[in-house]
């Protein structure tokens, strides 16, 4: 018993405390990252959409998007082409999304 409350002293002594306001800082930032985990919403649908960077096709792409965003979709990412370039767009769940 006397080994251990010497290891417990040795340790605590060895041992640097964070300053309050870095632990402030810390506890701050754990807030914020479970608040942003629990309100993250779910995606509803997802559609690939294609815009080809060709003179007569790109207002296709450009009305297909515009009718994509209308309907409640947000873009999510996108990835270029040879030939233009495909949004991947997201529709989210309306109750939990925090936008």
């Amino acid at each position: 018993m006397e080994t251990k409350t010497k290891l417990e002293e040795q340790i605590k002594s060895g041992t640097t405390k964070m300053p309050a306001i870095d632990a402030g800082k810390f506890v701050k930032q754990f807030e914020d990252a479970a608040d942003k985990a629990m309100s993250k919403s779910k995606i509803v649908e997802i559609r690939f959409v294609g815009v080809e960077f060709d003179y007569k096709k790109v207002k296709i792409g450009e009305g297909i998007i515009n009718r994509t965003l209308a309907e409640g979709f947000q873009p999510m990412k996108d990835i270029i082409t040879d030939s233009g370039l495909v949004l991947i767009m997201v529709k989210r769940d309306e109750e939990s999304c925090p936008i």
